[in-house]
């Protein structure tokens, strides 16, 4: 699976929050890293509305197409676990929701460098398909769905 360094604080940013991105976030310290999927449940392809709730996800075996755990949610920019997660024995010390707040908090404060590389993972940020024009590669977004995120 080929990774795609994100370049921007705004793009990465918008990227995860677009409606169905995956993405890995490394320490550029500890080369630690964690694959997540941020997703709007109820993220309607027509409906354009500005979401207020994404599901946060983390891969947590091999299937990396299968293998997510809830971790909890997004609203209002600020994460949370969920019933679910915690009865799953997540919380806020587990290492990868640790990772997850951290990326997030500086990417919403508009940090640069705060010591992560973020990669997407080939596949565009709203609607999830398989990228495969290196022009949307290079974008995030596939050619129907970089209109609709405003690029």
């Amino acid at each position: 699976m080929a990774h795609h360094q994100i370049a921007t604080n705004k793009s990465t940013l918008d990227f995860i929050l677009a409606g169905n991105a995956t993405f890995t976030v490394r320490s550029t310290k500890s080369d630690t890293r964690y694959t997540y999927k941020v997703v709007n449940p109820k993220f309607d392809k027509a409906d354009d509305k500005p979401a207020t709730l994404w599901m946060v996800k983390v891969l947590c075996g091999s299937d990396n197409e299968s293998d997510y755990m809830t971790l909890g949610k997004i609203t209002h920019g600020e994460f949370s676990t969920t019933q679910k997660s915690r009865e799953a024995g997540i919380s806020m010390s587990t290492p990868s929701v640790i990772a997850f707040m951290w990326t997030l908090k500086n990417l919403v404060a508009g940090n640069t460098n705060f010591g992560v590389e973020i990669f997407h993972e080939g596949r565009c940020g709203r609607c999830g398909r398989k990228l495969t024009v290196p022009e949307s590669i290079e974008a995030n977004y596939g050619p129907e769905c970089v209109t609709k995120v405003g690029f």
